[in-house]
């Protein structure tokens, strides 16, 4: 079933990246929020429910700051599309950590200065590979070459899609 989930959300991502852009930045400014504060707490010796309450509080926090501050949330938004495409695309190294982090923070920068292009460029990509990824888990097909391949093939098609309805 999560597979499903996965396939839709990426084909609707992927298609309609763009006209969701403050949804999505406002969704990207949770999970980042969230998953900064579980990172920070991880060691502390609290209670998984408290750990989890608090990660709750600070994603609401950064889904406002991200929704209310444009320009913060296209950041975060395209760091995490493009950390979690690298986290997906680059075979495994020592450094894929510092890779996906230097290249969200330079595709963040970016969609700050360029944010329509930058945001379908990135919405594409990330729909497109969520897409295939999930097809190809589901079909328990692992091959990184076609996964990649696929990935950019699907994406092209979304990106082109993506600045043909989104004109002006």
């Amino acid at each position: 079933m999560g597979f499903i989930i996965n396939i839709v959300i990426g084909i609707v991502v992927l298609f309609a990246g763009y006209k969701l852009n403050k949804a999505l930045i406002s969704l990207c400014g949770f999970i980042f929020g969230y998953q900064l504060l579980g990172t920070i707490v991880n060691n502390m010796s609290l209670a998984d429910g408290v750990v989890i309450a608090l990660s709750i509080v600070v994603g609401i926090i950064f889904a406002i700051l991200a929704y209310k501050l444009y320009l913060f949330g296209i950041f975060i938004a395209i760091f995490l599309a493009v950390f979690s495409i690298c986290e997906i695309t680059i075979a495994a190294s020592s450094f894929k950590l510092i890779v996906s982090v230097v290249l969200g923070i330079i595709a963040g920068v970016l969609g700050m200065k360029f944010t329509k292009p930058i945001f379908i460029i990135v919405t594409a990509l990330s729909g497109g590979f969520l897409v295939v990824d999930s097809i190809l888990q589901l079909l328990d097909f692992n091959s990184w070459i076609v996964s990649l391949i696929l990935g950019i093939v699907i994406s092209i098609i979304g990106m082109k899609i993506q600045f043909n309805t989104n004109k002006s």
